[in-house]
C-alpha cells in the first residue's frame, strides 16, 4: 500500500468519525499543491448522495492562497465559519452553486 493510499484511509476515517459526532453531511481533506490547495481525491465524508454530487463536482478545483475559504484558511492559519455557502459570492465561496444545489449549507474550515 503506498504512503498516499494509507493517508487516505486515516483521513477518511477520521472525517467520517468526526462528521458522526458532529452530524456533518459531508467533509473533506485538504492538501497543498505548489501555490493553490486542491481536494484530495479519496479523502472525504459523505453522509447522502446530495452530498457525494457535490464533491464529486468539486475534485477540480484548486484555490489559490487568500482566495476563496480553502485558500484563505490555508494562507491565514485562521478558521472560517459561514452559515450558509450556498448565498455566498464566487469571490469568498466558489463552490456556492454547486453547495445550493446540494442543498449544502454550512461551512466550517
Amino acid at each position: 500500500m503506498s504512503a498516499d493510499t494509507a493517508l487516505d484511509m486515516v483521513l477518511n476515517a477520521v472525517l467520517k468519525e468526526v462528521s458522526g459526532r458532529c452530524d456533518f453531511v459531508h467533509a473533506e481533506a485538504f492538501r497543498p499543491v505548489g501555490n493553490s490547495c486542491m481536494v484530495q481525491s479519496g479523502a472525504s465524508f459523505c453522509a447522502n448522495a446530495a452530498a457525494s454530487d457535490f464533491h464529486r463536482a468539486s475534485m477540480n478545483f484548486h484555490f489559490p492562497q487568500n482566495m476563496c475559504v480553502a485558500g484563505r484558511v490555508w494562507k491565514s492559519v485562521q478558521t472560517e465559519w459561514h452559515q450558509d455557502v450556498s448565498v455566498l459570492p464566487h469571490a469568498v465561496y466558489a463552490r456556492a452553486e454547486i453547495a445550493r444545489v446540494a442543498e449544502l449549507r454550512a461551512c466550517f474550515a
